[in-house]
């Protein structure tokens, strides 16, 4: 017991050390819910209509090392609440990219409304699978300052809107952050989310 004891307390110490020095903690697992559908198309629109947000952001692994080539799947509701279950309807508020050589990964989208559950409502998120060979499967949800539906007033209590890791602050885009382009299409930018992710 005693023996068993020492090893849990060495544990302890070393763990929060190795994280202390790379400072890259794994991102929280979060629900995956039921919206999910498999067989989404890379695309980097993923919700049309604007005003505009893009979502960027590097994905690392728990040494602090960049992670080229993970398929990040996202899915969200449109500015109603709404999810969209019509798989012939794939591509609406739903999207997949992959992340460059030095793990970067970015996308176009909506605000996502909010939508009730009972009596309360639920907090505007976004919803991400990660992927990568080598590393664990990540899902995860993420969220935005300033909604007064984080945390205690979240109605989904085994959900993570109580993690300030997993809440982004969206700002006025900078620079050229403020045009997108894709396929030669051009999308004005109101807003800009970072959210960098830790895959073990």
């Amino acid at each position: 017991m005693f023996q068993f004891l020492a090893i849990l307390v060495v544990g302890l110490m070393v763990c929060p050390r190795v994280f202390a020095q790379t400072g890259c903690q794994a991102t929280h697992r979060d629900v995956l819910g039921p919206y999910y559908l498999h067989g989404v198309p890379y695309q980097r629109v993923v919700c049309h209509g604007g005003p505009y947000l893009l979502v960027k952001g590097t994905v690392r692994d728990t040494t602090c090392s960049v992670v080229a080539g993970a398929t990040v799947e996202v899915w969200q509701a449109d500015s109603s609440g709404r999810y969209y279950m019509d798989t012939r309807r794939l591509n609406f508020c739903r999207g997949k990219v992959t992340t460059d050589p030095q793990g970067r990964y970015s996308f176009i989208t909506i605000m996502p409304g909010k939508y009730g559950w009972g009596w309360y409502t639920r907090p505007a998120h976004v919803h991400f699978r990660l992927t990568a060979p080598g590393r664990r499967t990540l899902v995860t949800q993420m969220y935005f300052s300033g909604d007064s539906s984080l945390g205690d007033h979240d109605p989904c209590g085994f959900c993570g809107s109580e993690n300030p890791s997993q809440v982004a602050e969206p700002r006025t885009p900078s620079g050229a952050e403020g045009n997108y382009t894709v396929a030669g299409t051009t999308y004005t930018v109101s807003e800009v989310a970072e959210w960098d992710i830790v895959l073990y």
